[in-house]
């Protein structure tokens, strides 16, 4: 509403006439308190957005985009309008602020929609929504992230807003490089780099907030070897998880309760902070899965068939990079990892079977094998997809799977499957091959020395139809 119109006026008048009716509802004695409440209300939980206008601005127009053709304010516009009132009310110079802490806001990186459960938000709310948690400790859900921001803002940061812009754009700075270097997916790649772009293929936007903490850089830096294990400890607890199919729903509480844990400890053991309060969780929506319960896990795990295609290449890519030689602070051949998110899964005794892997007399049925094929001692990667062909012909022969394999010798997970097996590919070798991975998934992935996780999950019984 323009603000001459004169319809203020009768708003205005109507608004006053219904308070004054309200008050009175009750008697004398309700007065005071419900006089409270209306201060309380039109105070602090009123909210107002104020669109200034040049001449040439058609406010109705405005109006009309905003509401009708349902275009929302999001929470970075919110938190934009509320700064920029504050800078105003204190004199500063709102032009040059804009210039230098919000203007990067409004390109298409921070603009550009992000999918956080089955919504979208702008890349720039869900920063915000982050950085509160990063800052407070605290869970805090989509819907509310404006309203905690004044209240971090005005009574708990402490700071003048000019201080507290500032302290944001430097935020928005290490999240953004963050993002960039997860979306590395060829040539080198650092520590950081690493364990976004892995939890990034876990579809968990939840961990930001704990690398906002870890790399504030208004906070003492914490040492890079500390650094290092946070990452590694965090990284082991998700993928663990992940592979033994626990439960997601309280990470956002796991990673608000690790923030407000770190905010009132010494950050130069922030690594080790982190693996004690992983390791001494024992309910099922938080605990650290142990050793044994990984390897009876990924023995009958059907990989290919419960995994997510982009979590189950990572795995692999993570298996490739461990016989390439890089294990822990070791570096591997030629100082380079697998190219990331570019290759195809193959199984290698095809899918297709019966054509030409008849079951041997080893005592496997046509139901174990159906399983078998589908477990990780059966999965590799490939540069490229063979085509059907070869893909279901037998092991040896012309065309045969395992010449498919040898073309693609650049990776040592198919130099070790054609190395070991010249005249065929079994189920026994399925799994054995399956064993063997889940050693090398425990040691890429480690718990703490004689670490138990001290939760018993229960199992369905396997049933046959």
């Amino acid at each position: 509403i323009d603000y001459r119109d004169e319809r203020m006026t009768e708003a205005h008048r109507y608004f006053s006439e219904q308070a004054r009716e309200w008050l009175g509802r009750q008697g004398p004695e309700a007065v005071a308190s419900r006089a409270a409440a209306l201060d309380t209300t039109v105070r602090e939980l009123l909210q107002m957005v104020v669109i200034d206008l040049t001449i040439d601005e058609n406010a109705q127009e405005i109006f009309e985009t905003l509401n009708a053709r349902g275009a929302q304010l999001t929470a970075a516009d919110l938190i934009k309008n509320f700064i920029f009132q504050r800078l105003l009310e204190k004199g500063t110079d709102v032009e040059d602020a804009y210039q230098k802490y919000w203007k990067e806001f409004e390109t298409g990186f921070w603009e550009a929609e992000i999918s956080v459960g089955r919504f979208l938000y702008p890349r720039s709310s869900i920063f915000l929504n982050h950085w509160l948690i990063a800052r407070t400790g605290q869970e805090v859900v989509a819907r509310e992230v404006f309203d905690r921001f004044k209240r971090f803002a005005d009574h708990e940061s402490g700071l003048p807003m000019p201080n507290l812009i500032a302290q944001v754009h430097h935020a928005s700075r290490v999240y953004r490089n963050f993002i960039g270097a997860a979306a590395t997916y060829t040539g080198p790649i650092d520590h950081l780099g690493l364990f976004g772009y892995r939890t990034s293929v876990l579809e968990s936007e939840v961990i930001k907030p704990l690398v906002l903490c870890l790399l504030d850089p208004e906070l003492p830096k914490i040492p890079e070897a500390q650094l290092t294990t946070a990452l590694n400890v965090v990284e082991s607890w998700m993928v663990r998880r992940m592979l033994v199919r626990a439960t997601t729903k309280n990470y956002n509480q796991v990673v608000a309760e690790l923030i407000a844990l770190l905010r009132q400890s010494d950050r130069l053991t922030a690594g080790d902070i982190i693996e004690t309060y992983l390791a001494g969780q024992s309910s099922g929506s938080r605990y650290w899965p142990d050793d044994a319960e990984l390897r009876n896990e990924l023995a009958d795990l059907l990989a290919y068939r419960r995994l997510g295609r982009g979590r189950l290449r990572m795995v692999l890519e993570a298996i490739e990079d461990y016989l390439r030689g890089w294990k822990g602070d070791s570096s591997g051949l030629g100082d380079e990892r697998v190219p990331r998110g570019k290759f195809t899964i193959e199984h290698i005794m095809p899918r297709k079977w019966q054509a030409h892997w008849p079951l041997d007399n080893s005592g496997t049925d046509e139901a174990e094998r159906e399983r078998l094929i589908h477990t990780i001692g059966n999965l590799t990667l490939l540069t490229r997809k063979l085509n059907s062909k070869v893909s279901h012909a037998p092991w040896i022969g012309t065309p045969g799977k395992r010449a498919g394999l040898e073309e693609h010798d650049v990776l040592l997970l198919n130099r070790d499957i054609v190395k070991a097996s010249p005249t065929q590919w079994t189920d026994e070798a399925i799994r054995t091959r399956t064993r063997q991975m889940a050693e090398i998934i425990i040691s890429i992935w480690p718990v703490p020395p004689n670490h138990r996780s001290g939760y018993q999950p229960d199992r369905p019984r396997a049933r046959k139809k």
